[in-house]
């Protein structure tokens, strides 16, 4: 018995001994705190604290950067303004120099061509007068039922056209209303003879145009003579006239003006011419001043009674009809009806 417990002893003190001896050699592992905090668990205060102040510190070096950066864009931003006011006056006033100088050259340029057309257009005036003068005396007055000329080419007559004639009133022939002398079959244009119903513009000549826009005074195109009523604008005006006495008489049209003169057949240079030009603020485009052909294309110019009966007749004679298409330019003697051309 008593030799059993001191097995039992021995043997207790060998395992502890072993044990021991095997945890100095590092074969059992030995039991240590826990120091760190395993994965899923909360860090430490200790931890957090010290990540988040490495995070802040990088976060405000950042923000540091990005102000100096918007700063130096706002640096050049506003050197870039002030570039561009010192710039913008000097540009500008070369420019208004420019402008104002083009627009005076060009109005200067305008006057000139002007005066230029309407010089040239008196001598041609003159002398188209004058070889009328000179028929006269060959060519008797056109029958009482007047005369119908052919329009050949439209679309040249309807850009510029000059219809030509000679007239003489009778003592009585301004005590009626109106007398028309001239139009076309569509009435695309009219020249009559003013009577009291014009009231100071009695004894007078008027003639006027239609244009294929309808723009213009009263769809005539051009303002007409100075002083006319709304209802009148865009005829023209002659000077007034004494029965009895014959008159040279030109009608013309250009691309951008209309005239009328008159003269005593008996003085050809003396001649009252009245014109107006169109307003390009308004007739701006090519085709606005022709003559009203389009709708309703006119085929024949009329004189004396083939224009009008009645009491719209002429009270009068009529002689040397001249119908010229497009410009006048190469008006010869022979367009001057004239020998019984009609």
């Amino acid at each position: 018995m008593h030799g059993q417990w001191s097995v039992l002893f021995l043997a207790f003190g060998l395992n502890i001994a072993v044990n021991a001896t095997l945890t100095d050699a590092g074969i059992m592992r030995r039991e240590k705190p826990h120091h760190r905090a395993s994965r899923g668990s909360p860090a430490s205060p200790a931890h957090t604290a010290a990540r988040a102040k490495v995070a802040n510190s990088k976060k405000q070096a950042h923000v540091g950067a990005s102000v100096k950066h918007a700063a130096a864009g706002r640096k050049r931003l506003v050197h870039n303004e002030q570039l561009v006011r010192n710039k913008a006056p000097k540009k500008a006033r070369a420019v208004r120099k420019n402008m104002v100088r083009l627009t005076t050259h060009e109005s200067t340029a305008l006057k000139h061509d002007k005066a230029k057309l309407m010089a040239h257009e008196q001598r041609h005036v003159a002398k188209l007068m004058e070889k009328s003068a000179k028929l006269s005396a060959k060519s008797g007055s056109l029958p009482d039922d007047g005369v119908v000329v052919p329009i050949s080419d439209g679309d040249k007559f309807a850009r510029e056209f000059t219809i030509g004639f000679q007239v003489k009133f009778n003592h009585n022939a301004f005590d009626q209303n109106f007398q028309e002398i001239v139009s076309t079959d569509q009435h695309a244009l009219l020249v009559q003879a003013l009577g009291p119903s014009a009231g100071a513009n009695k004894g007078k000549i008027a003639a006027w145009m239609k244009t294929d826009s309808g723009l213009g005074p009263n769809g005539r195109g051009v303002i007409g003579s100075a002083g006319l009523a709304p209802h009148d604008q865009g005829m023209l005006l002659s000077q007034t006239l004494v029965p009895n006495e014959w008159y040279d008489v030109q009608f013309r049209k250009t691309l951008d003006t209309l005239s009328l003169a008159v003269a005593n057949a008996d003085d050809p240079s003396n001649v009252h011419t009245e014109s107006s030009t169109i307003d390009t603020s308004i007739l701006f485009t090519d085709g606005d001043f022709d003559l009203e052909m389009k709708m309703d294309p006119s085929r024949n110019v009329t004189f004396g009674q083939m224009t009008a009966t009645g009491d719209h007749r002429l009270l009068g004679e009529l002689r040397l009809p001249m119908v010229v298409e497009g410009p006048p330019t190469s008006l010869s003697t022979t367009d001057v009806g004239g020998e019984g051309d009609y």
